[in-house]
């Protein structure tokens, strides 16, 4: 394996969990395999470091072969959960809207124990793609049946928080989710905040349920 990448530093974390049969190193050495921090600044070092390696990861600001991003690290989270725990899953949806050290943090939490809540996690991904639409009552509702409302608010407030500046996002999923609903979040944010009625008593999440419906009226 010869693979030399762009990566953001915050997702810098994941690359030796995913390659544990390589050392880190901080300068070129001769050892054979190996990740390292080292810019690639011309076609010819490109070329001395196949010549002279055989099983390395080089991150490079300057001249690289992949730019990795979230979705191409869930790809090889996919492909390690195959190998490792003999999955069969084809997408980690619990990991899409996720960003910088969160998404590190969940991502060793799959490789470890192969799982991420599966099931809560895709129900609210999918209270996520309701929101600013007429089934996100009656979904939030159900699912506040289910799953812990002080987790339930506190995902989709994260949510909110990041829709509202998702046009700057370097995540795809949250750049989508501006396009259609950032305007009115951050149009409609001071009027639902006053309104907003805050309790201990609301086991349901019903008064938090109003202020995200006065968010995208």
């Amino acid at each position: 394996m010869k693979l030399v990448i762009n990566i953001k530093d915050d997702l810098f974390d994941i690359i030796p969990f995913l390659y544990p049969n390589l050392s880190i190193e901080h300068e070129l050495r001769k050892s054979d395999r190996f990740i390292l921090k080292m810019d690639i600044r011309s076609k010819k070092d490109m070329m001395n470091l196949e010549d002279r390696f055989d099983d390395y990861v080089v991150i490079s600001k300057v001249l690289y072969n992949e730019n990795w991003d979230e979705a191409k690290i869930i790809e090889q989270l996919i492909e390690f959960s195959r190998v490792r725990f003999k999955c069969r899953k084809r997408t980690l949806p619990e990991l899409l809207t996720l960003e910088g050290h969160e998404f590190i943090d969940r991502a060793k939490q799959f490789m470890f124990e192969g799982s991420l809540n599966q099931e809560e996690e895709e129900s609210i991904l999918e209270l996520f793609n309701l929101f600013g639409q007429a089934k996100f009552i009656e979904r939030f509702l159900q699912m506040a049946e289910t799953i812990p409302v002080q987790k339930l608010v506190s995902s989709i407030n994260t949510f909110v928080t990041k829709v509202a500046a998702g046009r700057d996002s370097s995540s795809l999923f949250y750049k989508k989710k501006a396009i259609v609903l950032d305007t009115k979040i951050i149009s409609n944010y001071k009027k639902a905040i006053e309104n907003f009625n805050y309790s201990h008593r609301d086991p349901h999440g019903l008064n938090y349920l109003k202020f995200y419906i006065d968010l995208v009226q």
